[in-house]
């Protein structure tokens, strides 16, 4: 794979970033704006009813108490667990407002996620539109056009995320408490060893899926499974940039926020998808023997590796060279 020309790729896009931050920042702010709506009156009145037992005054008067040397603080200690006690009768008469929260929380998490995940494909598309004829399309443009298909992409890797984010979860739950009993201070090191080499695993069996609907425009699970066999076929070769993708997305987010104040994290991250989005599409390019361009000059990758340049200015040819013409239809 050739990583060289994906990060030049990458590079040529760098306005990508700010796309993908503001459509991110959009969404959030909806989805976030939206659940808050909903779930404002049950939260209220259960907010009154808690501020109406004073429970934080209580414990402050018990501290004071302490700290003042006092010996009679019995009364103080009783209104503070009275107060208590009366939190967990509310808690219990108000169980309707904790399952709103839930129900409301669980939708706002999927809706979330398949919004975010609608941006995969158009961002693919801007990628492809330079590789394929060293053209700028707009990623607004390509979100609109391809909102249909960016849909059911977005529904099926929900599908197929879900299972696989809680199989990731629930193994590192389990493994944290072993990990930290037999290796101490260095187990944060072997987590996050494992959760890279987890994420990369999944990221492999996935890195074929988007390439193909987007160049070949072949239908959604079709190309979910020509990238599951892709995946085993050329593991080694895939696997290992990505697991070198993720250490670098980890060290960059880390760098970027520490000098930045944290404002850098909001960077670093829509970086590492374009360069994971340039990679893809670069390994597809290659496996399919596809002529592309690399940058914003007229040099251009043609089948057998070389690099030459365009004479003739002309785009380049055969970005749908599949014999699978067919809509993305289900």
């Amino acid at each position: 794979m050739n990583a060289k020309n994906s990060i030049k790729i990458a590079a040529s896009e760098y306005n990508l970033i700010f796309k993908i931050l503001l459509y991110d920042l959009i969404v959030y702010l909806v989805i976030f704006a939206t659940a808050a709506a909903i779930l404002a009156p049950g939260i209220s009145i259960l907010a009154g009813k808690v501020a109406g037992l004073q429970i934080l005054e209580n414990i402050n008067a018990v501290i004071s108490e302490i700290l003042a040397g006092s010996v009679n603080i019995a009364d103080k200690v009783d209104a503070m667990y009275a107060s208590f006690d009366a939190l967990g009768v509310i808690i219990k008469e108000s169980y309707w407002v904790l399952n709103e929260v839930y129900v409301i929380g669980t939708a706002a998490f999927f809706v979330l996620r398949f919004l975010i995940n609608l941006r995969t494909i158009p961002v693919s598309g801007v990628i492809n539109a330079k590789m394929s004829s060293n053209t700028k399309y707009g990623f607004s443009s390509n979100l609109i056009s391809n909102l249909g298909k960016s849909a059911k992409f977005s529904l099926a890797l929900l599908v197929v995320q879900l299972p696989v984010d809680i199989i990731l979860a629930v193994f590192t739950f389990l493994i944290v408490g072993p990990l930290f009993n037999v290796f101490g201070i260095l187990a944060p090191i072997l987590i996050v060893t494992m959760i890279i080499a987890l994420v990369s695993f999944k990221d492999a069996l996935l890195f074929e899926w988007v390439p193909s609907i987007v160049v070949d425009n072949s239908r959604t699970w079709k190309s979910f499974n020509s990238s599951i066999k892709c995946a085993f076929s050329h593991f080694g070769e895939i696997y290992g940039v990505l697991v070198l993708l993720r250490l670098f997305s980890l060290v960059l987010i880390m760098i970027m926020t520490v000098f930045s104040f944290g404002v850098g994290l909001f960077i670093a991250l829509p970086i590492g998808t374009i360069i994971l989005r340039a990679l893809e599409m670069v390994f597809y390019y290659d496996k399919r023997k596809l002529r592309y361009y690399t940058d914003g000059s007229r040099d251009v990758v043609t089948p057998d590796g070389a690099v030459t340049e365009d004479q003739g200015g002309a785009a380049v040819v055969a970005v749908k060279k599949s014999i699978n013409t067919e809509d993305d239809e289900e």
